[in-house]
């Protein structure tokens, strides 16, 4: 079967209409055929939207034209026409249910039913658009601008949920998250641009963003100048911009999960994570979750840090020490988050097999843990390694300001003497405070 013959039965194929001969030719040919495969994931995802857009409508249609005919029944005893008379209002009354039924679907948006957002714009009118679950500005480390449509840019508070269509973009040295219903996550970089299109698509049209999507019936998609990417149940991070005149994708990494890349030229090319093309080449992966593929798209953690504590940073911190043993850039990165990195630092101390990772752990563990960990610290103290033992030692010095050395006894008096102060069950702050 060739692609034009493929084509023309996509439609009946992906509504379930083909005779079992023809649907085994077609399914035989896009196993062959990238492109026709990506006719057909466009063709489901316009069927999907409209059925998210019309279908309302469409069911409160058929239920008005039912009671307009039912009523015209119930009238037709009371004006039985004259014998040879045309019977009119029979034709009528379906005219009339007809033109309601396209009324509903096809009028201004400005008459839309509650819970229904448009705007009129431009040459004619914009399509109802419904709003997005949940779809809302999480985190942002400078001004964030929105727009429907035609509309000018606008700035969008903290918490906006944003509608199907709106476009997101970020100024430089400004980044922002944006969260949906069902927990996925998108997070973007200065300068750059995107379009929601719909719950599970958005469009790129330039910067960088990084995506943590959860796994749902339908991929999530982001399109490109340069091809499709379809993800589901997974993490990545793409970029999208110009080299010498042309479209690419840079900084492309996948840090968890399977990724497929519809190219706008050249075959399909699938991604599991951990796996990295930078411009499509220097390709790498391996498992888990590399130091470098962290470094790559680093970019992230201001916003993650602002997050607080997230199983993505501790993921990302893990990755960064297996890299480390005293190596910059690692450890600087490290280094640079802060208190923010001592949990999966204290994770690895607790959890750890490794002696040597363990130790290295300890070590910049002392110099960035918090007030919070103390009674984390203390427990460590009777540590069967003596490094470990005196690397917490000179964190709880540092922390609290006590003299002591390493005695797991006198810690623990002292301890106990302060809890009230020290312990899991203070507040942060009164901690911090009383650390000064």
């Amino acid at each position: 079967m060739t692609c034009s013959e493929t084509e023309e039965k996509l439609s009946a194929y992906a509504d379930g209409e083909l005779p079992a001969a023809d649907r085994s030719a077609v399914e035989s040919h896009l196993a062959s055929c990238g492109e026709c495969g990506r006719t057909l994931q466009a063709l489901r995802a316009q069927h999907r939207e409209l059925d998210d857009a019309f279908g309302p409508l469409r069911e409160g249609a058929d239920a008005l034209a039912r009671r307009v005919i039912e009523a015209v029944h119930a009238a037709r005893p009371l004006l039985a026409p004259a014998k040879g008379r045309v019977r009119w209002l029979p034709m009528i009354a379906s005219a009339a249910a007809g033109f309601l039924a396209a009324w509903l679907v096809f009028r201004s948006p400005e008459r839309v039913p509650d819970g229904w957002v448009g705007k009129g714009g431009g040459q004619g009118y914009q399509t109802a658009k419904l709003a997005l679950p949940a779809a809302r500005l999480a985190l942002a480390t400078g001004p964030v601008e929105i727009r429907e449509e035609s509309a000018a840019w606008e700035t969008c508070a903290s918490n906006d949920t944003l509608t199907v269509g709106t476009w997101v973009r970020t100024p430089p040295r400004a980044k922002c998250s944006f969260t949906w219903s069902d927990g996925s996550e998108m997070y973007l970089n200065e300068s750059t641009e995107v379009q929601l299109v719909s719950t599970r698509a958005v469009q790129l049209a330039r910067g960088e963003v990084y995506a943590l999507m959860n796994r749902q019936d339908a991929p999530f998609c982001v399109d490109t100048p340069p091809g499709r990417i379809e993800a589901n149940g997974a993490s990545l991070n793409l970029q999208c911009g110009q080299r010498e005149g042309k479209w690419v994708l840079g900084n492309f990494a996948v840090t968890k999960g399977n990724v497929q890349i519809y190219p706008a030229e050249g075959e399909r090319l699938t991604l599991e994570g951990p796996d990295m093309l930078t411009f499509g080449e220097n390709r790498f992966g391996a498992p888990p979750l590399t130091g470098k593929l962290v470094l790559a798209t680093r970019w992230v953690h201001e916003l993650l840090v602002l997050k607080g504590k997230d199983d993505e940073l501790e993921r990302r911190v893990l990755a960064l020490l297996n890299e480390a043993a005293g190596q910059d850039p690692y450890e600087s990165e490290i280094r640079a988050l802060g208190e923010h990195a001592a949990p999966a630092l204290l994770a690895a101390l607790k959890e750890g097999k490794d002696a040597a990772r363990r130790r290295y752990a300890s070590r910049i563990l002392a110099d960035l843990a918090g007030p919070a960990l103390v009674p984390d610290l203390v427990a460590l103290l009777r540590d069967p390694e003596t490094e470990i033992r005196q690397s917490c030692a000179r964190g709880l010095q540092r922390v609290t300001g006590q003299p002591h050395r390493a005695d797991p006894a006198v810690w623990g008096a002292w301890y106990k003497d302060n809890e009230a102060v020290w312990g899991p069950q203070v507040d942060v702050k009164k901690k911090s405070a009383a650390s000064k």
